[in-house]
């Protein structure tokens, strides 16, 4: 009967060797697997913020109102303001600002809203605090967008994008005051964009009253 022959030291290490080999390039693969799954989620997540924060600037313009001896809307650089209907008329209006705002570590584009208002007087009052909130003068609650730098405004005015600051937008008319605020007429710029700085670059949003259409030569 011959002699059975087991494995050499040499032969145990090698082997031991190989199998530490191939789970250290598992282990390898499976975390680059899971960064980039992270990324890909983060990814997603960071979409769709961008889509919530255009969507509802989109429907601020939308809903924007212009009663007499208001600003409809205005931009100083800063902050960007709106006079937009609330969810019920009956209720009034509401002003929306728009700012990039530090808050601890983090600066990010938020969206300020009023309480709904019915009175010229109350509206003023309205118009005041969204624009000390933008200055970090009262810390009301506010809805935190996405991470950006700062931003620019722009409106569509004789057939070109001009920097809001310098255009009519935002001009008061001075006029009697007011006896219905919900009940006048919603009026808003032809085209509005807005540009968002952010670390990963600029983000766009052009916006066009939809009644609204290239003179034809």
């Amino acid at each position: 009967m011959g002699q059975q022959r087991g494995f050499t030291l040499v032969e145990v290490l090698v082997a031991l060797s190989i199998m530490a080999l191939m789970g250290s390039m598992s282990w390898v693969g499976m975390d680059a697997l899971l960064k980039s799954k992270q990324r890909t989620e983060s990814k997603s997540i960071e979409n769709a913020q961008l889509q919530i924060a255009l969507g509802q600037w989109a429907s601020d313009l939308e809903q924007a109102w212009r009663p007499d001896s208001t600003d409809p809307m205005g931009w100083d650089g800063k902050v960007f303001r709106l006079t937009r209907r609330a969810q019920q008329l009956e209720q009034g209006v509401v002003v929306v600002a728009w700012a990039v705002r530090s808050e601890g570590a983090s600066t990010d584009l938020m969206r300020w809203q009023s309480r709904p208002v019915i009175t010229v007087g109350d509206w003023q009052t309205a118009w005041e605090e969204a624009a000390n909130w933008a200055r970090g003068s009262i810390n009301t609650p506010a809805a935190r967008l996405i991470p950006a730098d700062s931003v620019d405004v722009y409106v569509w005015h004789g057939g070109t994008w001009v920097n809001a600051q310098s255009s009519q937008v935002g001009s008061t008319t001075k006029r009697s005051g007011l006896g219905r605020l919900a009940a006048s007429l919603p009026q808003q710029p032809v085209g509005v964009r807005l540009v968002v700085h952010t670390r990963n670059g600029d983000l766009s949003k052009d916006w066009s009253a939809p009644t609204w259409s290239e003179p034809k030569s």
